[in-house]
């Protein structure tokens, strides 16, 4: 069990990450979709802080995040179903750390530069491959259910976003 101490710094954490969130979003909107997207944000006491970007366009690609006091990071989520934690700490998946990186990963799809291939069972989804385009590079991101009867029989989508911009 949590000691009070311990519960605050996640709490601090929390506040400071739930900041540094909503001014890469708000800058990110600014910047490069002021018209085309809209954020939204909810906070949940037992689950945490929700920010969503959502494209004008039906044709681009959603982007949703969830931080939490339960750790330094944030889970996002692209597209349909490219899902990813995300360290405010370091480098995972670009030369790019921390918050950097994931401003990166969201100008990639904000940009059109964001695929993704998604393997369902009736309406679950199975495995999912998200790529992004950064710096003339491609960065995978990879989910697959850990546990599945791998003789269902699947189908198999492939979604090419265009840019929030249209």
């Amino acid at each position: 069990m949590e000691n009070s101490s311990q519960i605050k710094a996640n709490m601090n954490n929390l506040q400071i990450n739930t900041k540094k969130m909503n001014e890469l979003l708000e800058d990110l909107v600014e910047k490069y979709c002021k018209n085309s997207a809209s954020i939204f944000f909810s906070v949940d006491e037992k689950k945490g802080v929700f920010f969503s970007v959502n494209p004008k366009l039906s044709s681009a690609a959603q982007m949703s995040f969830r931080l939490s006091a339960d750790w330094d990071g944030i889970d996002a989520c692209f597209g349909q179903g490219t899902i990813s934690e995300l360290s405010f700490g370091g480098k995972q998946f670009t030369k790019y750390t921390g918050v950097e990186e994931l401003r990166q990963l969201c100008l990639s799809v904000v940009n059109g530069n964001f695929e993704e291939t998604i393997w369902r069972h009736k309406e679950e989804i199975l495995k999912v491959e998200g790529r992004f385009k950064i710096d003339n590079e491609i960065i995978r991101l990879n989910y697959t259910k850990l546990f599945f009867n791998p003789f269902l029989k699947k189908t198999k989508q492939y979604f090419k976003y265009i840019s929030y911009k249209g």
